[in-house]
Protein backbone atom coordinates (compact mmCIF):
# COMPACT_ATOMS: atom_id res chain seq x y z
CA UNK A 1 0.00 0.00 0.00
CA UNK A 2 2.85 2.30 0.86
CA UNK A 3 4.66 1.89 -2.82
CA UNK A 4 1.40 2.29 -4.51
CA UNK A 5 0.83 5.64 -2.16
CA UNK A 6 4.46 6.71 -3.41
CA UNK A 7 3.91 6.08 -7.25
CA UNK A 8 1.20 7.89 -6.61
CA UNK A 9 2.60 11.16 -5.45
CA UNK A 10 5.07 10.78 -7.56
CA UNK A 11 3.67 10.81 -10.82
CA UNK A 12 1.15 13.81 -9.67
CA UNK A 13 4.42 15.37 -8.85
CA UNK A 14 6.03 14.41 -12.18
CA UNK A 15 2.72 16.23 -13.87
CA UNK A 16 3.02 18.81 -11.74
CA UNK A 17 6.59 19.73 -12.84
CA UNK A 18 5.99 18.84 -16.25
CA UNK A 19 2.19 21.13 -16.74
CA UNK A 20 4.58 24.23 -15.69
CA UNK A 21 7.16 23.50 -17.80
CA UNK A 22 4.98 23.34 -20.79
CA UNK A 23 2.32 25.69 -19.88
CA UNK A 24 3.92 28.17 -17.83
CA UNK A 25 5.34 30.00 -20.56
CA UNK A 26 4.45 31.52 -23.91
CA UNK A 27 7.91 30.90 -25.76
CA UNK A 28 11.64 30.10 -25.24
CA UNK A 29 14.11 32.45 -25.85
CA UNK A 30 17.72 31.29 -26.22
CA UNK A 31 20.90 33.79 -25.50
CA UNK A 32 24.45 33.75 -25.33
CA UNK A 33 26.99 34.77 -22.83
CA UNK A 34 29.67 35.01 -25.89
CA UNK A 35 27.27 36.10 -28.44
CA UNK A 36 24.89 38.75 -29.08
CA UNK A 37 22.32 36.89 -30.59
CA UNK A 38 19.10 35.90 -29.29
CA UNK A 39 17.14 32.83 -30.44
CA UNK A 40 13.27 32.31 -30.53
CA UNK A 41 11.66 29.55 -32.64
CA UNK A 42 14.09 29.39 -35.39
CA UNK A 43 14.64 32.93 -35.76
CA UNK A 44 17.57 34.29 -34.79
CA UNK A 45 18.29 38.21 -34.18
CA UNK A 46 21.46 39.96 -33.41
CA UNK A 47 21.75 41.82 -30.79
CA UNK A 48 23.35 44.98 -29.46
CA UNK A 49 24.40 43.98 -25.97
CA UNK A 50 24.85 40.92 -24.43
CA UNK A 51 22.92 39.11 -20.83
CA UNK A 52 25.46 39.88 -18.12
CA UNK A 53 25.92 38.52 -14.61
CA UNK A 54 25.94 40.53 -11.68
CA UNK A 55 26.92 38.33 -8.41
CA UNK A 56 24.12 35.46 -8.41
CA UNK A 57 21.85 37.49 -10.93
CA UNK A 58 21.23 37.31 -14.89
CA UNK A 59 20.57 40.65 -16.02
CA UNK A 60 18.91 41.00 -19.65
CA UNK A 61 19.08 44.18 -22.05
CA UNK A 62 16.04 45.61 -21.89
CA UNK A 63 16.20 47.69 -25.20
CA UNK A 64 17.24 44.78 -27.35
CA UNK A 65 15.68 41.97 -26.46
CA UNK A 66 11.57 43.59 -25.01
CA UNK A 67 11.57 44.18 -28.90
CA UNK A 68 12.77 40.81 -29.72
CA UNK A 69 9.44 39.83 -28.24
CA UNK A 70 7.57 42.35 -29.94
CA UNK A 71 7.40 45.06 -27.49
CA UNK A 72 6.99 48.77 -28.38
CA UNK A 73 9.31 50.96 -25.83
CA UNK A 74 9.14 54.29 -24.88
CA UNK A 75 10.48 56.66 -21.92
CA UNK A 76 8.16 58.17 -19.01
CA UNK A 77 10.17 61.06 -17.24
CA UNK A 78 7.66 61.47 -14.69
CA UNK A 79 8.63 58.30 -12.95
CA UNK A 80 11.88 57.56 -14.61
CA UNK A 81 10.47 54.86 -16.52
CA UNK A 82 11.13 52.45 -19.75
CA UNK A 83 7.61 52.06 -21.05
CA UNK A 84 6.66 48.72 -22.80
CA UNK A 85 3.69 48.46 -25.10
CA UNK A 86 2.58 44.91 -26.16
CA UNK A 87 -1.23 44.43 -27.59
CA UNK A 88 -3.59 46.05 -25.05
CA UNK A 89 -0.84 46.03 -21.65
CA UNK A 90 1.31 48.64 -20.91
CA UNK A 91 4.08 48.35 -18.54
CA UNK A 92 6.54 50.49 -16.51
CA UNK A 93 10.36 49.58 -15.76
CA UNK A 94 11.44 51.45 -13.17
CA UNK A 95 14.96 52.69 -13.24
CA UNK A 96 17.34 51.29 -10.28
CA UNK A 97 14.29 49.66 -8.84
CA UNK A 98 12.77 45.99 -8.09
CA UNK A 99 9.58 46.83 -9.29
CA UNK A 100 7.39 46.84 -12.56
CA UNK A 101 3.94 47.45 -13.63
CA UNK A 102 2.77 45.10 -16.06
CA UNK A 103 -0.65 46.61 -16.57
CA UNK A 104 -2.25 46.69 -12.99
CA UNK A 105 -0.20 44.08 -11.67
CA UNK A 106 3.08 45.03 -9.70
CA UNK A 107 5.64 42.72 -9.58
CA UNK A 108 8.16 42.91 -6.78
CA UNK A 109 11.51 41.36 -8.06
CA UNK A 110 14.41 40.19 -5.19
CA UNK A 111 16.62 42.09 -7.88
CA UNK A 112 16.70 46.27 -9.35
CA UNK A 113 17.21 47.02 -13.00
CA UNK A 114 20.35 48.56 -13.76
CA UNK A 115 22.27 49.95 -15.73
CA UNK A 116 26.06 48.48 -16.90
CA UNK A 117 27.60 51.10 -19.20
CA UNK A 118 25.00 52.78 -21.54
CA UNK A 119 23.00 49.78 -21.53
CA UNK A 120 19.63 49.38 -19.36
CA UNK A 121 19.54 45.87 -18.25
CA UNK A 122 16.34 44.07 -15.99
CA UNK A 123 16.53 40.80 -14.04
CA UNK A 124 15.56 38.11 -15.66
CA UNK A 125 13.07 36.62 -13.19
CA UNK A 126 11.13 40.24 -13.87
CA UNK A 127 11.86 40.02 -17.76
CA UNK A 128 10.24 36.48 -17.43
CA UNK A 129 7.10 38.57 -15.77
CA UNK A 130 7.03 41.21 -18.23
CA UNK A 131 7.13 38.80 -21.37
CA UNK A 132 5.57 35.36 -20.11
CA UNK A 133 8.68 34.19 -21.77
CA UNK A 134 11.04 31.97 -20.96
CA UNK A 135 14.55 32.62 -21.31
CA UNK A 136 17.95 30.22 -21.38
CA UNK A 137 21.12 31.86 -21.33
CA UNK A 138 24.20 29.65 -22.03
CA UNK A 139 27.39 30.06 -24.25
CA UNK A 140 26.59 29.90 -27.74
CA UNK A 141 28.84 26.70 -27.84
CA UNK A 142 27.12 24.60 -25.78
CA UNK A 143 23.72 25.22 -27.15
CA UNK A 144 25.17 24.24 -30.14
CA UNK A 145 26.23 21.02 -28.98
CA UNK A 146 22.57 20.18 -27.68
CA UNK A 147 21.44 20.95 -31.07
CA UNK A 148 19.47 24.31 -30.09
CA UNK A 149 21.55 26.07 -32.76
Amino acid sequence: MRKTARLILSLLMILIILSVSVFGYGNTIYMYWDKPHAKMYSTEYTLSSMPVRYGKVTYIPVDDALKVCGFSLGWDSAVNAVTALKGNTFSYIIVNSNVLWKGEYKYTSPDSTMFFGDVFYMPMDMFEVLTDDKIIVSDFGALAKKGVR
